[in-house]
C-alpha cells in the first residue's frame, strides 16, 4: 500500500524527524518512535514464518482474523524475547524519566510467552496498572509489526483475494485507527488502517466500521479547514469518528495520525469518541 510506513529504518527516521521539524509539539513521541525502531532493528534474525494459506483463506471468509485462525504464525518465545529486548529503553537518556521507569518496571515483571499470546488474543495485562498496561500494549504491537513485516504483503493480498468486508482488522482483529482514499481500478476506494499491526484493507465508503451503521441520515463528513488532506467521517449512531486521509501524496498514515492530534482533541470536545487507537496512556 502506498500510504503505509514501509522501507528501511533510515526512511522511518527521516520521515519522523521531518515531522518533528514541522510540528514541534510531537518531538517527544518522535523521539520515542525512533528509539523503538532502533531497538527493533537489533532483532532481525526472525525465523522463517510458516503458515497454511489455504486454511487462512477458508477461515477469513468466516470473519476470523489471521492471528485467531493460526496463532502459531507467531513464535511466541521469539516475540517475547523481542518484547523483553525493548526494556533496554529504560537506559535511553533521550526519553522521559517516567517512560524509562515504566520500562524498568516491565523488565522486572517476568512476563512470559503465554501472557504475550493471551494479550494478542484479546486478554488484559492482569498484573499491570492501567498506565503500565498501556505502555506494554504499545511496545508489544510495535514488536508484532516488526515480526510480521516480511509476510504482511502476502497476508494483505490474501485478504484482498477473499474480499474481506469487516470493519475490524483481518490480521489481528483490532479496530481501525484511520482511513484513506485511494484510486484503484474500481474508482476511489476507501481503505482502513489498523493502528496495532499496520495492516490496511478495503472497506465500504458509506458505512461506519465500528458499528456497521449504513444509514446515511446518521453518517456524515466533517471537513477540517486547517488540514485540507484530512477529513472526519462521523457516525451519530455510535458517536464515533475516523480520520480519513484524502490527499494524493504518498504519505505515512502512522505519521498523519500523530500529526493531527489536535483534530482528535476537537472531536473529543464535540462528544465523539476515537476508537482503534494504540496510544500510551497520559
Amino acid at each position: 500500500m502506498l500510504l503505509k510506513l514501509k522501507g528501511d529504518n533510515m526512511n522511518l527516521k527521516e520521515s519522523v524527524q521531518n515531522l518533528a521539524l514541522e510540528k514541534p509539539f510531537l518531538d517527544e513521541i518522535v523521539t520515542l518512535r525512533i528509539a523503538i525502531s532502533d531497538e527493533l532493528e537489533k532483532f532481525n534474525n526472525i525465523p522463517k514464518i510458516k503458515f497454511d494459506l489455504n486454511k487462512i483463506k477458508e477461515k477469513l471468509t468466516d470473519g476470523l482474523p489471521v492471528l485467531h485462525i493460526q496463532p502459531s504464525i507467531i513464535d511466541y518465545d521469539n516475540l517475547t524475547s523481542i518484547f523483553k529486548g525493548l526494556s533496554s529503553l529504560k537506559d535511553n537518556k533521550n526519553l522521559p524519566d517516567e517512560f524509562c521507569n515504566a520500562c524498568a518496571g516491565l523488565n522486572k515483571m517476568g512476563i512470559d510467552s503465554q501472557t504475550i499470546k493471551m494479550v494478542l488474543m484479546g486478554k488484559t495485562w492482569h498484573m499491570l496498572t492501567t498506565t503500565d498496561a498501556s505502555l506494554a500494549n504499545y511496545l508489544l504491537w510495535n514488536c508484532v509489526t516488526h515480526y510480521l513485516k516480511n509476510i504482511m504483503p502476502s497476508l494483505e493480498q490474501t485478504v484482498k483475494d477473499v474480499k474481506w468486508v469487516e470493519g475490524y482488522c483481518p490480521i489481528c482483529g483490532n479496530q481501525p485507527v484511520m482511513a484513506f482514499l485511494k484510486k484503484t481500478d474500481r474508482g476511489r476506494e476507501r481503505f482502513l488502517l489498523c493502528g496495532h499491526c499496520n495492516c490496511s484493507w478495503s472497506y465500504a465508503r458509506l458505512q461506519c466500521p465500528y458499528c456497521e451503521n449504513s444509514d446515511q441520515k446518521t453518517l456524515g463528513v466533517i471537513e477540517v479547514e486547517e488540514e485540507p488532506d484530512i477529513r472526519a467521517d462521523v457516525c451519530k449512531k455510535c458517536n464515533s469518528y475516523i480520520k480519513t486521509y484524502v490527499g494524493k501524496n504518498k504519505t505515512a498514515l502512522e505519521l498523519e495520525d500523530w500529526a493531527t492530534i489536535h483534530i482528535d482533541m476537537l472531536f473529543k470536545a464535540k462528544g465523539y469518541q476515537k476508537l482503534g487507537a494504540l496510544m500510551i496512556a497520559d
